[in-house]
């Protein structure tokens, strides 16, 4: 039979958690609290409140956050034709960002339902005149644009192990690099 756990000890967990603004990380409130609960009791007195709806976490594992439960959690309104910015809530409080007509269309259309929305599909010549390896889909500016992006500085110097022969013994160089052209 599960022991009953004390409303007091609870509500002592939970006041300390709403008491910090930015929300508190296991280790923190363990901080807090050493002298009353050790780290699995206070672990476990956590896990009692989120599953009561107490509290509310954000994050997972080691990252956790244990935050005060908004129960005006409702979603985001959409951007209106006329707003500038749209807030998103973080755990550091809301954060406003600001859009483009471009961006806030987008966002309002990806807001409907799937069942709601355009269905589009492949253009089809795109597709059929596709020659692997030869031919492109971005223009050729851009992919060397993407392609600087995201190769690495160490790509540009082939790595490796010299063999070479000294006073006929084998010698083995695992810090030697040879420079490539590209």
């Amino acid at each position: 039979m599960p022991k009953r756990v004390a409303a007091a000890e609870l509500d002592q967990v939970q006041n300390t958690v709403e008491r910090c603004a930015q929300g508190v990380s296991l280790a923190e409130l363990h901080a807090k609290l050493k002298q009353d609960f050790s780290r699995r009791t206070l672990s476990r007195r956590l896990a009692e409140l989120l599953a009561a709806e107490r509290i509310q976490r954000r994050g997972a594992k080691s990252a956790a956050r244990y935050s005060r439960r908004n129960d005006d959690q409702s979603a985001t309104p959409l951007p209106r034709a006329g707003r500038a910015a749209v807030g998103f809530d973080t755990p550091d409080g809301e954060v406003r960002i600001e859009f483009s007509t471009a961006a806030r269309k987008i966002l309002t259309y990806v807001s409907h339902s799937p069942a709601t929305r355009t269905p589009c599909g492949y253009d089809r010549s795109l597709l059929h005149g596709y020659l692997p390896n030869i031919t492109a889909y971005i223009p050729d500016r851009l992919r060397s644009h993407l392609y600087k992006l995201g190769t690495p500085i160490a790509a540009e110097r082939a790595g490796g192990v010299l063999f070479t022969i000294h006073s006929n013994r084998p010698f083995f160089n695992g810090a030697y690099s040879l420079p490539t052209a590209i």
